[in-house]
């Protein structure tokens, strides 16, 4: 890493994998593709888009079908030639059963348009001052941003105050403290000002139709900040992403915690500042993190006797039994959203955690693609015809037909389609691999 060097951080950690909804990957021969659609999405310091994806309605994986079913012709039309791809798959059906009529097309036919919808990409660490702020919001309030919804005397502003920032306890007690330092693991960076980021997790479409959105905002000027790097790949940083993204934890944190993941030691600082927490256990699987923690940040935090740290890998220790000993549970050993779906579904797999006593980092924008799977499941059960989707998705889009396959009901409503696409308790029963009793 470059001592002192000006960034805008390669790390994916808040925003998951905004309009990575679109599972689909690259190398599909003869389908239309998308070249504005970045992989690094939800990236919070996503300097570029560089990624090629498929736009949403192409939903075949032609090697896959002609290796099944042989070659496929292609015609003029690409409708048609979806349409007749289709009409090569195996029938599909299941347990739940969805009724067609106006309602639940119309439902349908939105999310799909708001799939397609990936303006709000083009605004990721666009400059702003604020000569161009209200034309930027006005942009925002196009492209999606439903924070900008109403009257414009109420929209928030896209700056945020880096003396304010200056000020909250991490940054003044900790990486004050350690100013202009550069070693092989924690270094100070300048974070741009006047760039947009995405401040927070994805956000979730308040209509439940697929239109999740991000919260962008920019400083308002450079901040020097303390990172966890491994060679040139950001973890974890003091900005104020952190801040919205751990503080809802650590301020509802209680009783006997555990955290998985040590990182900058963020949120374990801001949740010994809560006094309803009696002790703190971390569990870091790094020994190098650990080591240099204790050296460098350690000596900044307070109350040394009420946190353990414990070097492990968290998916040695999620069980039922060993969870069980704790009041409140917080993940964050991923570096985005777009890692941090499987591994949400490699712990869950192994064990289900009460929903009010295990938080992960950034899980809305984790299970962003989750629901798109969600979605092309419903496309199943009308059409009766199977979705083949990505290799690297076909085991979570298993565990989609798997839990509604044990779900009884007939569906007549959007309501009730739009309640299991935005539960929590569903989607994490699906990543968990369970089914819906």
């Amino acid at each position: 890493m470059e001592a002192g060097r000006n960034v805008y951080p390669d790390r994916m950690k808040n925003s998951g994998m905004w309009k990575e909804k679109m599972i689909f990957l690259v190398n599909v021969p003869d389908a239309t593709v998308c070249p504005a659609i970045t992989k690094r999405i939800a990236n919070p310091f996503a300097a570029s888009t560089h990624s090629i994806r498929l736009f949403f309605n192409v939903l075949i994986r032609f090697p896959v079908l002609e290796k099944l079913y042989g070659k496929v012709p292609a015609f003029s039309n690409r409708k048609t030639t979806q349409r007749v791809r289709q009409s090569l798959l195996p029938c599909y059906d299941s347990v739940v059963r969805i009724e067609q009529n106006e309602n639940i097309e119309s439902f349908l036919a939105r999310c799909r348009r708001n799939l397609d919808n990936t303006a709000l990409n083009t605004f990721l660490d666009r400059k702003v001052t604020s000569g161009s702020e209200s034309y930027l919001r006005r942009q925002l309030k196009r492209a999606g941003a439903q924070e900008f919804d109403g009257p414009e005397d109420t929209w928030p502003s896209l700056f945020l105050s880096v003396d304010a920032f200056e000020k909250t306890p991490y940054h003044r007690n900790v990486t004050a403290a350690l100013r202009g330092m550069h070693g092989d693991l924690y270094d100070t960076v300048i974070f741009d000002g006047n760039r947009l980021f995405n401040l927070d997790a994805v956000q979730p479409d308040r209509n439940r139709e697929l239109n999740d959105w991000m919260k962008l905002r920019a400083l308002d000027r450079d901040a020097e900040t303390l990172v966890l790097a491994d060679g040139d790949t950001e973890w974890m940083l003091d900005m104020p992403s952190e801040a919205a993204t751990n503080d809802p934890f650590a301020r509802k944190a209680h009783g006997n915690v555990l955290l998985f993941g040590l990182g900058i030691g963020y949120v374990l600082y801001m949740t010994l500042c809560n006094p309803a927490v009696s002790h703190i256990t971390v569990v870091e699987y790094n020994p190098r993190v650990i080591e240099v923690f204790e050296q460098l940040l350690k000596p900044l935090f307070p109350d040394h006797k009420r946190f353990t740290i414990l070097q492990d890998d968290a998916r040695n220790r999620w069980n039922e039994e060993w969870l069980s000993g704790f009041d409140c549970i917080f993940t964050d050993i991923w570096q985005s959203g777009e890692d941090g779906l499987f591994l949400m579904a490699d712990l869950l797999s192994r064990a289900a955690v009460p929903q009010d006593k295990a938080d992960f980092w950034i899980e809305d924008s984790c299970i962003v693609p989750l629901r798109t799977l969600v979605f092309l499941h419903y496309e199943e059960l009308l059409e009766h015809k199977p979705r083949p989707v990505a290799d690297d998705y076909q085991d979570l889009m298993n565990n989609v037909r798997r839990w509604f396959d044990s779900d009884p009901a007939v569906i007549d409503n959007s309501e009730a389609l739009k309640d299991r696409l935005y539960s929590r308790d569903v989607l994490r029963g699906i990543l968990g691999g369970r089914t819906c009793a």
